[in-house]
């Protein structure tokens, strides 16, 4: 998909419908179609930045209070990235891999096959 400084472009959804202009270089090649809800900060209770940035939490923890978070902004193409608060709130994605497998089942003896997704 690119490095981090065109990354974002690639995930951001296109237009102007929800990312406030000039949303650039807003292609959604990888379908991911991220949206620009802002943030929630945790001390006041405040949403921020709606329409201008989309912050995501990722599942990398740095330490007991804190998180790791992945961010895209209306005017540049960047992914960029931080730690921060768990309190806060930040939109979340779940992303499932694609790739099926087929194994045999545990004790099975006619040939049947079980489906399973790679985490």
């Amino acid at each position: 998909m690119g490095d981090n400084a065109v990354a974002g472009g690639k995930m951001k959804e296109t237009g102007t419908t929800h990312w406030n202009s000039p949303n650039m270089a807003a292609t959604n090649e990888s379908g991911f179609t991220a949206l620009p809800g802002g943030w929630l900060y945790y001390e006041y209770g405040s949403f921020n930045h709606m329409g201008f940035v989309g912050w995501f939490w990722t599942a990398t923890e740095v330490g007991s209070l804190t998180a790791s978070y992945r961010g895209l902004n209306f005017s540049d193409s960047d992914v960029s990235g931080n730690s921060a608060p768990k309190g806060n709130g930040f939109a979340i994605r779940c992303v499932k891999d694609s790739i099926r497998h087929l194994i045999p089942k545990i004790g099975d003896t006619n040939g049947d096959t079980a489906c399973f997704t790679i985490p």
